[in-house]
């Protein structure tokens, strides 16, 4: 009797686990983002003023 070898495809699994880890660090930067915005509230006015700047004069402020 010989024994038969068999190997698994762990692709799917590897790439699974590599795009939970992109979205895992895409969420913590997201919830960072809203600590930060709730202990120095100013930081979306210095986002707004420096993609206006690079944006040209022509963009409206918000």
């Amino acid at each position: 009797m010989s024994l038969e070898k068999f190997s698994y495809d762990n692709r799917t699994v590897k790439w699974f686990a590599y795009a939970a880890i992109f979205w895992g660090l895409i969420g913590m930067l997201a919830g960072l983002w809203a600590a930060l915005e709730l202990v120095i509230p100013g930081l979306t006015w210095a986002l707004r003023l420096s993609l206006s700047a690079v944006s040209g004069p022509c963009t409206p402020m918000l």
